[in-house]
């Protein structure tokens, strides 16, 4: 069966067991081998945090496995499965140290919480180490010293905003008060004001965000849902990979800027994006398995051919994609793909699984990307657009206003 990578635990135990009924000695572990390939697709954080977040819904491991016929023996060996798996920061291309995040909010009403809880499981899904009450602190716990450890520790504190968190921060009442004495003297004494990133929940900001915070740059994720486009925001400054400033060119012409070179001419704006496909695989370079015995032996790498060579967001994308795609089978296999010049290599796999299971996947992941990158390049694109615009509003303005200056008062 084709299992879906945004169900949440709960869900893929429901789902799986419509298709294979527990009970039995065949169904059970057909069962179970799928709810672990959920895990393998979702990844190790997320899988732990959603594991942990049903059981605490239901109370207990006996009351939630009553609900699905789950025994409590199954859903440790669950547990332990998806502790074992592969860290989510395992990418050599990615950095060794994971992000530390602690999300400081009020605790307005149980859906504002859960909307918390969903934050976070997203954020530690995206490769974020995020520290939440809900999950770290458990009866006969201090919390001062929880608080402290929290933002003392972490590498950015989410200070997610609402009129009731403002209220109390600014009144310097209950656990929000306390955060605030905390942050405000770790502000101090690090002048790290990056650490500290405002998340505006409920409208207008300055209802909501305590006094200190208004002059901040916030991320807002008001919306319901909220856009993806803010998410990235927060998820790129958190892993650090906002885009950098170009490097400084050298003048062309003393006191005179490139751009003044080009006045009257516009940068050209890409208004289609030619989706890519694979043309079929390079036979002649297929690996060969090794086949001695050891783990993995009867596997090798497998070379496809692209319409064209991707530029480097496209590849991002792609991996994304292939690691996480909409659909799988139990036979995926994710971080085996990569992008070299223009051809995907699948390294880790066999062309019997390629025929069987991988087309189909790839076919999915690739059609994914095309969309995704067509979204990223017309957002490039406006954006693009609005600095030429405000580029041409400005020349304008001083041209008229430069027309007007007279210096000669005969």
């Amino acid at each position: 069966m084709l299992i879906d990578k945004d169900w949440d635990f709960e869900t893929a135990i429901r789902e799986i067991s419509k298709r294979y009924y527990p009970g039995g000695q065949t169904t059970g572990p057909l069962r179970n081998r799928q709810v672990e390939a959920w895990g393998q697709i979702v990844g190790k954080t997320r899988a732990l945090a959603e594991f942990d977040d049903a059981i605490k819904r239901y109370g207990s491991r006996t009351a939630f496995g009553r609900e699905y016929r789950v025994t409590p023996r199954t859903l440790q060996s669950f547990r332990e499965f998806f502790e074992n798996l592969p860290g989510d920061q395992g990418d050599e291309k990615k950095s060794s140290k994971i992000t530390r995040a602690f999300i400081s909010y009020s605790w307005d009403n149980n859906d504002h919480k859960k909307w918390i809880r969903k934050l976070a499981i997203r954020l530690r899904g995206d490769g974020i180490d995020v520290t939440l009450d809900q999950w770290h602190i458990v009866p006969g716990d201090q919390l001062p010293e929880f608080m402290e450890r929290s933002v003392r520790d972490s590498d950015f504190v989410l200070i997610v905003c609402t009129k009731k968190y403002k209220e109390r921060s600014d009144n310097r009442e209950g656990g929000v008060g306390y955060e605030g004495d905390i942050i405000t003297a770790e502000f101090m004494a690090t002048r790290n004001h990056r650490k500290f990133i405002p998340i505006l929940r409920q409208q207008p900001w300055k209802e909501s965000a305590p006094n200190w915070l208004l002059g901040k740059y916030y991320i807002d994720l008001s919306l319901s849902p909220y856009q993806q486009d803010h998410y990235d925001d927060l998820l790129t400054t958190l892993l650090g990979t906002r885009e950098a400033a170009p490097p400084v060119g050298a003048l062309t012409k003393i006191g005179r800027h490139p751009l003044a070179e080009n006045e009257g001419q516009k940068t050209e704006i890409p208004t289609s994006v030619e989706p890519i496909q694979i043309t079929g695989i390079i036979a002649n370079q297929v690996g060969v398995p090794t086949n001695d015995g050891t783990r993995g032996s009867a596997l090798y790498r497998i070379p496809f051919r692209l319409t064209q060579r991707p530029s480097r967001e496209w590849v991002d994308l792609f991996v994304k994609n292939w690691n996480h795609p909409p659909k799988f089978t139990t036979m995926h296999r994710p971080g085996i793909a990569t992008v070299i010049g223009d051809t995907i290599v699948l390294d880790g796999t066999t062309i019997e699984e390629v025929r069987d299971y991988h087309r189909d996947t790839l076919v999915l992941a690739i059609q994914k990307t095309n969309e995704d990158f067509k979204e990223f390049s017309e957002r490039r694109a406006r954006t693009i657009q609005q600095k030429q615009d405000l580029l041409t509003a400005h020349r304008k303005t001083i041209d008229d206003i430069s027309s007007e200056i007279e210096f000669n008062d005969d």
